[in-house]
């Protein structure tokens, strides 16, 4: 908001100075015209695939505004480091808060990170009126309901548990060419965890082919199981590794689903 709470906050941690830097930045920042107002220019939903021309139609009523960004669209597409640079913020710890911000936003720091997105959250942060929520008992409690919910549901969570091995076996039964299923887990510490239905890994996936080919060892079966785990680590050596990255959030139909 804009009542100096959170500049309080920058100086009792970090001084006077922080405080003074953070301020006018942020001053140059949400100024009239600045770099926080052309950042929500044109609206998301504005830029739409499809037909060129339904595309143009769209954001043609944003025309005027567009062609007022000039040299600003620099910042808003680099690096919001040189935005810092740009308005000579040169604190340390602000410019780690920054990068915290921007690592909440897409998570990597400032130096990777678009200046547009942080330009309009300062914006959502620091204009008037606003708040920044926080849930009741710190974020902990939000860890705390999601384990709650998962014994109850006849779960449990184990920490410091890593996996070393997949448990693979042919299965003789797939109707599919591909016929070799996991049916558990081999921790580091050598205990065995086996599964009812499946195992779900988040695993990128070039640490999950080296977990696959950790896993092929003397299984019974073990060519066929082999040839299975080469595909994968195929698909691992074609992949190159980029530096963006896309958040995707999906909605499926409650149909089905128990009421709690």
């Amino acid at each position: 908001g804009d009542k100096g709470d959170f500049e309080e906050a920058i100086e009792r941690k970090a001084g006077t100075r922080a405080r003074q830097s953070f301020e006018s930045f942020k001053s140059e920042i949400l100024r009239s015209g600045g770099l926080a107002e052309v950042s929500a220019y044109i609206p998301p939903m504005a830029l739409r695939g499809g037909n060129i021309f339904d595309g143009f139609r769209s954001i043609f009523r944003y025309l005027l505004k567009f062609l007022t960004i000039g040299t600003k669209g620099l910042l808003l597409t680099g690096p919001f480091t040189k935005t810092m640079d740009t308005y000579g913020m040169d604190d340390p710890f602000v410019r780690k808060w920054f990068d915290y911000l921007a690592f909440a936003l897409s998570g990597v720091d400032a130096s990777n990170t678009q200046g547009a997105p942080i330009a309009y959250m300062m914006s959502d942060l620091h204009r008037p009126g606003s708040v920044l929520d926080y849930p009741m008992g710190g974020m902990e409690s939000l860890v705390n309901a999601l384990v709650t919910g998962l014994c109850k549901n006849g779960g449990s969570l184990r920490l410091n548990n890593r996996v070393e091995k997949f448990l693979l076996e042919v299965d003789d039964e797939a109707a599919s060419t591909t016929s070799v299923k996991c049916v558990g887990v081999e921790l580091s510490d050598g205990s065995r965890i086996r599964c009812r239905k499946g195992v779900v890994s988040n695993a990128p996936l070039w640490n999950y082919a080296r977990i696959l080919q950790d896993s092929v060892g003397n299984c019974q079966g073990s060519e066929e199981i082999q040839q299975v785990v080469n595909k994968v680590q195929k698909q691992a050596d074609g992949m190159s590794m980029t530096r963006s990255f896309m958040h995707l959030h999906l909605g499926i139909p409650k149909d089905g689903l128990p009421e709690d």
